[in-house]
């Protein structure tokens, strides 16, 4: 019945799962829950617009009452609202703004298309609800923008397109101003359109739809929780084979509907399930295929080790020498997949970088685990399986030998595999089973579990340390050929065509003299049509140049040329072929090319055709100058950035040409320790990846990886797969799962365990926030630092002029990137109002991640409060870095600019800093806990061992036995309780003595009189009978032969009756010692049953369960015989003669005890009896002395075990005994 309630309860708990999700998903349920979302933006897009309005207003009012716009700054200040609703408000006079709250929105291309009227606006890095108003008596305008939506020209982890977050709608829709196919409309009011949504044609799921999915796929896994409990029940009853094949089928059947109809496409469509993560069969087409094949598999392999028993049929010993055989190919099959996961994904398998692993890595190490768990399952029931058969243990064990080296050696020649480990790393698994086991049977004791996750984690942290390195040492190789290469021809190639398409571009050919004026107008426009996708990897740069035009060389400031200086002083190149590229020997050493493209316009008849010349220039670089990952979409990031952790360096003839990182290269190769065959060598705790091609040398260092290193792999995984192992044991077998917490030895070790744990916990607090204060307290005086120095050499520059202008913008712009070289970092450079006039990064602006006007706050500091230094965080969509800010004065002490230093370049310095010592924290606390564990253990033993040898020898405290006496040496507080246990046992054994003999008086004593009484009841009537025959004999009576063999009859009788009671009494007295060894009681229990099948009017039946068939207890075998037989004749003899009788036995395992149950239907026992039925004479059948029930409970007690029954009178009896099943 508990059963039966478990299966209903699993299966409605999962229907109900996958019903909600399923009806929730539905294409009605999604658009009303679409439409929903879009009604409730709308409210939010109308009390964002009054919201917006209003503070709009309270400034345009408060201009009116205040004359001066510092006051105005103090009152923005307090204006917390604003920056809560990603509101900025910008106050505009005679065109250039005085006034703005942040810098926020790029102004680049905004222009003011209606007064006092919302409408939405579509700038350089997003979508702005906007709001106009115009104080006329002061000619400012005040302007308004809240941000609906950001979008960015390229998209990485810090730059997303989404929703603003003051809104519940998801970035799921786009923006339109008019409206299109299947858009919604967003009102104003009731009648006025203010702009259009639309749902994103890709295929990204909302969190609602996540969230439906996540239900629908615990439904599936609670689904298959059920299948398990129900078939493992169904097959425990019935040990049909057929069970097991229609699970299995089952099993299959749901896996392929699943597969095929990806079901629950939610999930298929999340990037859980995306080929980009991780790719490798039709079988294996993402890690969320891997995971729900593993769990399918998991479930599986659990069926066979639950149903798997140790019989001696002759199917089950040919499956389970199957098996045995196929354990290496199994091990095969399980690093196999495990190299295949790391090696085919773009999943972080870094240990060592704590922050850099994320949901999919956990993921990955759980698939890991699991598919373990499998391997365990199968190989703990075939071996022992194995050792239960103990037949030819010495072939088996040599066979098994072969096995391994047969498949070594062809799973080497097939894939070219130099590593046996794969092959062999499950042989220690074995042996730990092998040396853990006794009699056939595994005993999982605290200390043979944390040997296992030992094993395992040391198993799975090899493959992932050994795989990931050689899946980076690929990388390394990609990434040495990319830095050394010289000529693109795929850019070479796609250049013709584009060369094709500029000149004939109408925007070109009509241009005016108004576009050549505006050069950044002509630069973007040609930068966002045409040199977008792949040749993002370059930067670009445009000079245009017509015959007669000049250009002004900075820093010398002398005039010359524009096309003589680019190709004859500048490039030297030959410049007749126009419209290709023509490569440059850059003497940094990257991919540089030079293109001149001739555009005949409208000026061409006037001033001469216009000639383009189109410079690019490389990207790849390290992460050191400003933060190129804000400028580059993701996938670029990766083909172009040089990751931090490595050194290079390229040499030309053996001279260096360009170098970055931490190691310091040599300006000549030829010192380094290499030659014509050397691909890679170690120096200075580096290990230096070598490439060749031609004249070209580059040289990819990487710190060498120490022991600690690897430890760390292993220690995430013990503490992963430990703490996982643990919420399992405590989620599913929590019931099984129990700590007596009253024993000392186990409050000691959870003491010593949890003092570890809990000094983990609070020193990787401590030390994390301290190192976090410090790393702060660090950057904050670089920067300091580095501001310093940056206006030192802007002195030499810029300190002898009175006013930055225009004019100078170029030359500001050479000397800030040159210092930006220098100093490692981008530099901005504002006027006295805010405004940008020079920076080493333009792109940053141009594609408006961040506003050419001066952080607010920064400048209320420096131009309100008069501060001489400024350092805050800041922030570009996801990034957070320091950003500094000083005053520079020039040579008069007049104040000339702003100087901006954004610390972009090592802000995860941090993060890596705070991982490498939570990594070392880890590794440090795995061996102590490790070792608290071992001390705890042995520290517990050793304090408890006499506590333990006392409890023992207490318990074994018998009387009328000989009970040993302790030995302690110690005068501590436990030797005197040895000297107290040792004076009490010699005083119970006088007592014993004593009572000993005073009971068998008085038992012998209530013996005899039961007995007097037993032979009192025959002697009367043996006494009237010759008294009746003497007295017959007297009177000569005529049928005296007849009375004499009616009472010698009689006498007979009686005198029978009375030896039967003298031999029961004997039997009771003289009760042989028992010789209680192990045995297994169920053999002889269906022996019994067979003696009395055939037994008249009397139906047997005999139902065994698997489980107590391969049992042990311990018993005298005699003496269990005498016991079956007695209460299986009891039960005999308890039916009427008249009554067809059935007598139920049946066998079974509960709370580690073996079990057997006598049920019949005879006449019951009464409640008046019920106390009376195990005392000596006592009996309720019309014959006999009562002595079997008395003689079977000595029996069961004096083995270990217990003896009870239950009846109800009138209906039958049932009686039960049992015993402790041997461990």
């Amino acid at each position: 019945m508990k059963n039966n309630r478990k299966h209903i309860f699993l299966f409605s708990l999962s229907f109900l799962l996958i019903f909600f999700s399923l009806v929730f998903n539905s294409e009605i349920i999604s658009r009303f829950v679409e439409e929903k979302e879009i009604q409730t933006f709308s409210n939010e897009i109308f009390r964002q617009k009054e919201s917006l309005i209003k503070t709009v207003n309270t400034f345009n009012h408060l201009l009116e009452n205040k004359d001066h716009e510092n006051e105005l700054i103090l009152f923005g200040n307090k204006l917390k609202q604003i920056h809560q609703n990603h509101s900025s408000i910008y106050v505009f006079k005679n065109d250039l703004p005085i006034y703005w709250t942040n810098n926020f929105v790029s102004l680049n291309y905004f222009k003011i298309l209606k007064l006092n009227e919302p409408y939405v606006a579509r700038l350089n890095n997003g979508w702005y609800l906007v709001y106009v108003t115009e104080n006329k008596n002061k000619n400012i305008f005040i302007a308004g923008f809240t941000l609906i939506k950001r979008e960015y020209v390229h998209q990485n982890q810090f730059l997303q397109n989404k929703i603003s977050p003051v809104f519940s709608l998801k970035g799921r829709f786009d923006i339109f101003l008019e409206e299109t196919p299947e858009s919604k409309v967003i009102k104003i009011n009731d009648t006025t359109p203010l702009f259009f949504i639309k749902k994103n044609a890709n295929k990204s799921t909302s969190f609602t739809e996540d969230l439906l999915g996540i239900v629908c796929l615990l439904g599936i896994f609670i689904f298959l929780i059920f299948l398990f409990n129900y078939f493992q029940y169904w097959y425990s009853n019935t040990s049909k084979s057929y069970v097991l094949w229609f699970y299995y089928c089952l099993l299959t059947a749901l896996w392929f509907f699943l597969f095929l109809s990806e079901f629950p496409y939610q999930y298929f469509n999340s990037i859980l399930f995306s080929p980009s993560l991780y790719a490798e069969s039709a079988i294996k087409q993402s890690l969320g295929h891997l995971t729900v094949n593993t769990m399918f598999l998991f479930f599986a392999t659990f069926m066979f080790y639950a149903s798997f028993a140790k019989k001696k049929n002759s199917a089950e010993k040919i499956l389970s020498g199957i098996l045995f055989y196929l354990l290496p190919l199994i091990g095969i099959f399980i690093s196999s997949t495990i190299i295949g996961l790391i090696e085919n994904s773009s999943i972080n398998w870094g240990l060592n970088d704590l922050f850099g692993l994320n949901f999919f890595s956990y993921i990955s190490f759980l698939v890991i685990g699991i598919l373990f768990l499998i391997y365990f399952l199968i190989a703990e029931k075939v071996i022992m399986c194995f050792l239960y058969h103990k037949k030819n243990t010495v072939l088996h064990t040599a066979l098994l030998t072969f096995s391994y080296l047969a498949t070594s050696f062809v799973y080497v020649k097939l894939y070219h595999a130099s590593d046996f480990f794969l092959t062999f790393w499950s042989v220690p698994i074995i042996l730990v089973f092998i040396l853990n086991q006794k009699s056939g049977k595994i005993n999982y004791s605290f200390f043979s579990i944390l040997l296992y996750i030992f094993l395992f984690s040391l198993i799975g942290a090899y493959l992932i340390e050994k795989t990931s390195a050689e899946k980076e040492e690929k990388k390394e190789k990609i990434t040495a050929i990319r830095i050394g290469e010289d000529k693109d021809p795929v850019a070479e190639y796609l250049f013709l065509e584009l060369s094709n398409q500029l000149i004939s571009d109408p925007y070109l050919v009509d241009s005016g003299e108004w576009k050549l004026l505006n050069k950044s107008v002509l630069d973007e426009y040609l930068q966002k049509k045409y040199f977008t996708g792949y040749w993002s990897k370059f930067d670009v740069r445009f000079t245009y140049c017509r015959p007669n035009d000049s250009l002004i060389i900075s820093p010398l400031n002398f005039t010359a040329n524009c096309i003589d200086y680019i190709e004859k002083r500048q490039y030297k190149e030959d410049f007749n072929q126009t419209n290709q590229l023509l490569y440059i020997n850059a003497p940094e050493g990257g991919i540089s090319y030079i293109a001149k493209i001739k555009v005949y316009d409208v000026l061409a008849a006037e001033k001469g055709a216009l000639n383009i010349y189109i410079e690019l220039f490389s990207k790849i670089f390290p992460k050191t100058e400003g933060y190129p990952e804000l400028l580059l979409d993701e996938k670029e990031i990766k083909q172009i950035i040089v990751p931090d952790e490595f050194s290079f360096a390229k040499y030309k003839q053996g001279t260096l040409m360009n170098a970055a990182g931490e190691y310091k290269y040599p300006l000549s190769s030829h010192v380094l320790p290499i030659d014509s065959s050397t691909t890679y060598f170690t120096e200075n705790g580096f290990y230096h990846h070598v490439y060749k091609n031609e004249n070209t040398v580059v040289v990819l260092g990487k710190k060498e990886k120490t022991i600690l290193n690897h430890i760390t792999a292993f220690s995430y995984l013990f503490v992963f797969y430990g703490f996982s192992l643990f919420l399992c044991l405590i989620i599913f077998f929590r019931q099984s799962f129990t700590i007596n917490f009253y024993s000392f030895s186990n409050k000691l070790q959870l003491f010593l365990v949890s003092f570890i744990l809990f000094s983990i916990t609070l020193f990787g607090l401590g030390t994390s926030y301290y190192i976090s204060a410090q790393y702060k307290q660090k950057n904050y005086k670089s920067i300091s630092e580095k501001l310093r120095s940056v206006i030192t050499e802007l002195e030499g520059k810029i300190a002898q002029y009175e006013t930055l202008d225009n004019e100078l913008r170029d030359y500001l712009t050479f000397y800030l990137i040159k210092f930006s070289n220098v100093f490692y970092s981008d530099i901005n450079l504002y006027n006295t109002k805010g405004e940008l006039m020079a920076t080493s990064r333009q792109e940053i602006f141009n594609i408006g991640l961040q506003g050419t006007l001066m952080n607010s706050e920064a400048y209320n500091q420096l131009s309100i409060l008069k501060k001489s230094e400024f350092i805050q965080e800041e922030q570009i969509g996801n990034l957070h870095y320091l950003s500094g800010y000083i005053p520079f004065y020039n040579n008069k002490g007049q104040l000339l600019a702003y100087l901006n230093l954004p610390y972009f370049a090592k802000q995860n310095e941090l993060e890596k800093e705070i991982s490498a010592f939570l990594v070392a924290i880890i590794n440090v606390y795995v061996l102590l806990f490790v070792l608290s564990v071992v001390i705890a253990f042995l520290f517990s033993a050793y304090l408890t061992k006499p506590l333990r040898l006392l409890r023992e020898k207490i318990a074994g405290v018998q009387l009328g036995k000989a009970n040993e006496l302790l030995e302690w040496e110690g005068e501590d507080e436990i030797g005197s309780l040895v000297k107290e246990y040792n004076r009490m046992v010699i005083e119970l054994e006088n007592s014993a003595e004593k009572l000993a003999q005073s009971e068998r008086e008085s038992a012998w004593r209530e013996m005899a009189k039961q007995v007097a009484h037993e032979i009192k009841n025959p002697l009367t009537p043996m006494k009237l009978s010759i008294q009746h025959l003497k007295r017959a004999f007297d009177d000569g009576a005529p049928d005296l032969n007849k009375r004499v063999e009616k009472t010698t009859q009689i006498l007979i009788e009686q005198i029978e009756t009375l030896s039967h009671i003298a031999s029961e009494f004997s039997n009771f007295a003289k009760m042989p010692v028992s010789d209680n060894k192990n045995i297994f009681p169920e053999p002889i229990l269906k022996n019994v049953v067979q003696l009395y099948s055939e037994t008249e009017n009397i139906e047997i039946s005999y139902t065994p369960s698997e489980e107590s068939k391969n049992v042990q207890i311990v018993a005298d075998q005699d003496q269990l015989n005498r016991v079956f037989n007695n209460l299986i004749k009891n039960a005999i003899q308890s039916i009427p003669s008249e009554k067809r009788g059935f007598i139920e036995v049946a066998a079974f395992i509960k709370n580690h005890s073996f079990i057997v149950e006598f049920s019949d239907n005879g006449t019951g026992i009464p409640n008046n009896l019920m106390d009376k039925i195990f005392i000596p004479n006592f009996t309720t059948k019309t014959g006999g002395a009562g002595l079997g029930l008395a003689m079977v409970k000595n029996i069961v007690v004096n083995s270990n075990g217990n003896i009870w029954f239950e009846t109800e009178f009138g209906k039958g009896t049932s009686f039960f005994v049992s015993w402790p099943i041997v461990k």
